[in-house]
């Protein structure tokens, strides 16, 4: 279910063809607010690739505007690791950050059994040997193909 599903940019083209300049300053002023000038610029552009979907120039212009980063493309835009750092910092409390940390390294054994349904639950405990070796691999994969 991600964000570029063709359904959600029909969805994008539906109400973008619908909008009067009065409804753009509202979607410009609110996408400011928020800081979603950089997401919903990319929204409008992929609608308008798939679906010719026409957007008045100021809207473009304003929404592409470079201005100070916003987190929420920061955060689409990254990598796991980013993004699973981003989460991180937006978790209040001690007691929180050592929970994510703790379900991020060694997730509860409802999730384990879910992931490998087939597997009879004695074999758990492997299970979790097979998930950190795998991930350490992982790493080690993406550190050495990274340039």
């Amino acid at each position: 279910y991600s964000g570029d599903r063709l359904i959600w940019l029909y969805d994008i083209h539906l109400l973008a063809s619908t909008f009067t300049n009065a409804q753009w300053q509202e979607f410009l002023n609110e996408a400011r607010a928020k800081g979603l000038c950089a997401t919903c610029l990319e929204g409008l552009e992929r609608a308008r690739v798939c679906f010719h979907t026409s957007t008045p120039e100021f809207v473009a212009a304003a929404l592409a505007q470079p201005g100070r980063s916003e987190r929420v493309a920061v955060y689409l835009n990254g990598s796991k690791l980013r993004r699973t750092q981003m989460d991180f910092g937006a978790i209040e409390g001690v007691p929180n950050k050592l929970r994510f940390m703790r379900e991020l390294v060694v997730p509860p054994a409802s999730y384990m059994r879910a992931k490998y349904r087939k597997a009879p639950t004695f074999w758990l405990p492997w299970l979790y040997v097979r998930r950190a070796v795998g991930g350490v691999v992982k790493r080690l994969r993406s550190t050495q193909q990274a340039p």
